[in-house]
């Protein structure tokens, strides 16, 4: 931790299946989704000092998300339809926002930032390129909700985006079938 500021990095690029780490290579988190042949399955959150599960998250396609922290359910919500931003309750009773900045995140409790997410360029341990948090003290407080619901909003910008590009191939391949016939 550098200036109060706790630094960690993702040690795959799989929303799934990853560790978070610090900047000496020792894990914190620990994420894990089994594969399953029909459906989706969760994706659980272990915090591997205390040796124990924080948090798991649960996509549906017919029906909202489930997201719990700690045994608490926490309702992310969508700003409006048009929104990329996703806010929620903490356990704190304060309101925060996941807001998009171009590929990268930043959390927000009344306009003022209290985490980011960035993207990096690529690399294991190349800290200086690899995806990572950066929490403030004020998130570190609530740090399991904070990576929680920030790997959440990423694996569903992810999950959005791939149902976008299955629209648009569909769509393209319709009319290339179309312009062909």
């Amino acid at each position: 931790m550098s200036n109060g500021f706790m630094h960690l990095f993702l040690s795959e690029r799989n929303f799934e299946n990853t560790m978070l780490i610090f900047e000496n290579g020792q894990p914190l988190y620990q994420l894990e989704t089994k594969s399953k042949f029909m459906g989706s399955s969760p994706t659980n959150f272990y915090d591997v000092q205390r040796r124990q599960q924080v948090g798991q998250v649960e996509f549906h396609s017919m029906h909202g998300d489930d997201v719990t922290v700690n045994g608490y359910k926490i309702k992310v919500k969508r700003e409006s339809m048009f929104s990329t931003s996703e806010h929620w309750k903490a356990s704190n009773r304060y309101e925060y926002k996941w807001k998009w900045h171009g590929e990268n995140m930043q959390l927000e409790r009344d306009h003022h930032p209290v985490a980011t997410f960035s993207r990096g360029d690529n690399g294991f341990l190349k800290h200086k390129d690899a995806m990572s948090f950066q929490l403030s003290p004020e998130a570190q407080q609530i740090r399991d909700e904070v990576i929680v619901t920030g790997m959440y909003t990423l694996a569903k910008a992810e999950r959005d985006k791939g149902s976008q590009n299955g629209a648009i191939n569909a769509a393209t391949a319709g009319n290339v079938a179309a312009i062909s016939s």
